[in-house]
């Protein structure tokens, strides 16, 4: 996969209006991550939906709005990547992704 274009701290101007609206309701279901380095990204040269790239800590999507399952999920992989504790795998990631709310399923 190729890895994100973003290289600024400040993301938030690249991204649109609804794009930021959908990603800080997402954020609002992970409050462990406040005040993390997170960033997010869009490149629709992506070959799959979302990813995350720990490196870096972004997220990367390529649909122009995200859903929030996606969303959801890849922040979830932030959350693993922060806290050694959480399984990792991918079953574990939709596990804990739907049991933080019902914006998620």
């Amino acid at each position: 996969m190729p890895r994100p274009r973003v290289r600024d701290r400040d993301w938030r101007r690249r991204l649109s209006r609804a794009q930021l609206q959908r990603i800080d309701r997402v954020l609002a279901h992970f409050p462990e991550l406040d005040g993390a380095p997170l960033a997010f990204a869009f490149d629709s040269s992506l070959d799959v939906l979302a990813c995350y790239y720990p490196g870096q800590r972004t997220i990367v999507f390529s649909a122009m709005l995200p859903t929030y399952g996606a969303l959801g999920h890849e922040t979830m992989h932030a959350m693993q990547h922060r806290n050694h504790s959480l399984p990792c795998t991918e079953r574990a990631t939709e596990i804990f992704r739907f049991a933080r709310a019902p914006l998620f399923s």
